[in-house]
């Protein structure tokens, strides 16, 4: 006979402790974790050769050189850690070094 199959729905059982929010399925990108603005504008985006005649929907990536990314503070976050790289694909490394541009 068949054998019985059974479902955990991950984030409703009291195994494993899953927010939604934090959940991320790799290859799979999500700005959650980026720090970011948008808003519409008309701005004249080229599309297939043509500029754009409406407003269009822009993306501002925050900028990198702020503050929050001091070399050390990052480095005692991330290092000898396990993070994902090459966004928005996503793929598993360990952090062996890490330097910024004048080091």
């Amino acid at each position: 006979d068949a054998l019985p199959i059974w479902h955990v729905d991950i984030f409703q059982n009291k195994i494993t402790n899953v927010h939604k929010n934090a959940f991320y399925f790799c290859g799979f990108p999500t700005l959650k974790n980026i720090k970011h603005k948008f808003y519409l504008k008309k701005s004249g985006v080229q599309v297939f050769q043509q500029s754009s005649r409406g407003e269009n929907m822009l993306l501002e990536i925050a900028d990198e050189n702020s503050d929050d990314n001091n070399i050390e503070r990052v480095a005692a976050a991330i290092l000898g850690k396990s993070i994902f790289v090459n966004w928005p694909h996503l793929e598993e490394a360990r952090v062996t070094a890490v330097s910024d541009r004048k080091s």
